[in-house]
C-alpha cells in the first residue's frame, strides 16, 4: 500500500498551483459532459431519426470539431487563449441549452455543428493555457493531470447523465450540460490571472523558418497518422455506436449504459498517470501502441463473442481503455518526438486533424454498416480496423530499428 501511495504521489508532485486549478474547471467542465454520449440514444429512441440520420448529426459534430480546433487556435494567436477559453464555455453551454428546445433533423444537425466549432475551440486554448501556467520540466506531467481531470469528469459525467435521462428525462441533460459549463467559465475566471502578453511570449527570435511542406513530405509520420486514424475510427464506435448497441440489443436502461461509459474514465483516472509514469522512459513507443491498437481490437471480439449484456458491456470497456491509456498517450508523445522544434506546431495540428477527420468517419460508417448488415458485421469490421493498424506500428517500429 505504502509502494502504491508513492507511485501516486510521485505522478503528481510539483505541478503548479494554477495547472491544479486549470484542470479543477475541466474536471467541472467535463462532468457535466452528459449530451454526447447519449446524443445517438437521444436522436434514434426519443426522436425516432434513423441510424443513418443519427450517424450524419454525430458526423456534424466532428466536422465542427475540425473546424472548431482550427478556429480556437488562430483566435488564440490573435486574442490569447484566455478570452477564448471563457468564451467558448459560456456560448457552448447557452447552445447545450437552447438543443434541448430543437427537434427536427436540420435543425439539430445545424445546431450541433455550430455547437462543436464552439466547444472545440477551447482545445487548443487550453494547450496553450496549460504550456503557459507550467514549468519547463514538468510540462509533460501538467498535460497528463489535464487528462486525467477530463477522464475523471467523464467517469463521473455518462453515469449522471444516464440517471438524469432514465428520472427526470432528456430535457434536464441538455440543462445540466450547459449550466455545468457556465459554472466552468466563471470559476476559470475567479480562480485563473491571464498572464500578460509579455510573459506568454517567449519564441525564440532566431527560430529557422521551415516550409510547411516539410511535414508532407514525412512519409513514415503520415504512415502513422493513417493509422492512428483508423484505431480512432474504432474507438470513437465507443460514443456513437455501441450505447446504441446496448439499447438496442441488450435492452439496457440509460442509466445501465451510464455506468459502461463511466468504466472508461474512471479506470483512466485510476492507472492512466502511474502507467504513463512507469512506461515514459521506455524507447520503441511504437511497440507500447501496437499492444494498444490489439487491445482495441479484443473490445469487439469481447462484443462479438459474448452476449449483449452488462457485463460484456463492463469486459469490452475495459479492453478498449487499456487500448486507449497505451495508443494515445505515447502516440502523442511520438508524434512530437517525430517534429523539431520548428515544425511541432504543424506536426501536432496534423495529429490532430487527423483524429477530427477519423471523428468525421466513424459514426457515419459505424452506423452504415450495423444498419444495413448488423451490429456484428462491425464487430469483425473493427477487429480487421485494430489488426491493420497493430501491423501499421509494426512495420513502423521495424522501419525505424533498421535506420
Amino acid at each position: 500500500m505504502h509502494s502504491i501511495i508513492q507511485l501516486y504521489y510521485n505522478s503528481f508532485k510539483g505541478l503548479s498551483r494554477p495547472i491544479w486549478w486549470l484542470s479543477f474547471v475541466t474536471l467541472i467542465n467535463r462532468s457535466g459532459a452528459m449530451v454526447l454520449p447519449f446524443l445517438a440514444v437521444y436522436l434514434t429512441q426519443e426522436l425516432q431519426f434513423t441510424k443513418g440520420e443519427a450517424g450524419l448529426v454525430i458526423t456534424l459534430f466532428g466536422v465542427g470539431s475540425l473546424i472548431g480546433s482550427y478556429l480556437g487556435g488562430y483566435l488564440t494567436d490573435r486574442i490569447g487563449y484566455y478570452g477564448v477559453m471563457f468564451w467558448s464555455l459560456i456560448i457552448g453551454g447557452l447552445l447545450f441549452v437552447l438543443l434541448a428546445y430543437e427537434h427536427s433533423f436540420w435543425a439539430i444537425g445545424g445546431h450541433v455543428l455550430i455547437l462543436s466549432i464552439i466547444t472545440e475551440s477551447f482545445r487548443p486554448a487550453s494547450m496553450v493555457a496549460i504550456s503557459t501556467y507550467s514549468q519547463p520540466e514538468n510540462t509533460t506531467r501538467s498535460f497528463g493531470l489535464f487528462r486525467f481531470a477530463i477522464n475523471l469528469g467523464f467517469s463521473l459525467g455518462p453515469a449522471l447523465g444516464g440517471l438524469i435521462a432514465a428520472t427526470a428525462g432528456y430535457f434536464w441533460l441538455f440543462w445540466v450540460d450547459g449550466l455545468t459549463c457556465i459554472a466552468a467559465a466563471f470559476l476559470f475566471r475567479w480562480t485563473l490571472k491571464e498572464k500578460s502578453i509579455a510573459e506568454q511570449s517567449k519564441q525564440k527570435e532566431n527560430t529557422k523558418r521551415v516550409p510547411t511542406s516539410v511535414v508532407f513530405k514525412d512519409r513514415a509520420y503520415l504512415f502513422f497518422l493513417l493509422i492512428s486514424a483508423l484505431s480512432t475510427i474504432v474507438f470513437v464506435q465507443f460514443t456513437s455506436v455501441i450505447p446504441v448497441f446496448f439499447k438496442e440489443e441488450a435492452l439496457l436502461s440509460e442509466f445501465y449504459i451510464g455506468i459502461i461509459l463511466a468504466m472508461n474514465g474512471l479506470l483512466i483516472t485510476l492507472v492512466e498517470m502511474p502507467l504513463v509514469y512507469k512506461l515514459e522512459k521506455v524507447q520503441q513507443l511504437l511497440k507500447i501502441i501496437l499492444v494498444g491498437f490489439l487491445f482495441m481490437g479484443g473490445c469487439y471480439l469481447v462484443l462479438f463473442s459474448l452476449p449483449a449484456g452488462l457485463w460484456a458491456g463492463l469486459l469490452s470497456i475495459v479492453f478498449l481503455t487499456i487500448g486507449e491509456m497505451l495508443c494515445f498517450p505515447f502516440g502523442n508523445t511520438y508524434a512530437v518526438q517525430q517534429s523539431s522544434p520548428e515544425t511541432k506546431g504543424r506536426y501536432m495540428a496534423l495529429y490532430a486533424a487527423s483524429w477530427s477527420v477519423a471523428h468525421i468517419v466513424a459514426p457515419t460508417l459505424g452506423f452504415q454498416i450495423a444498419g444495413r448488415w448488423s451490429y456484428q458485421h462491425l464487430w469483425v469490421f473493427l477487429i480487421i480496423l485494430s489488426l491493420v493498424s497493430a501491423l501499421g506500428a509494426y512495420y513502423l517500429n521495424l522501419r525505424q530499428q533498421n535506420k
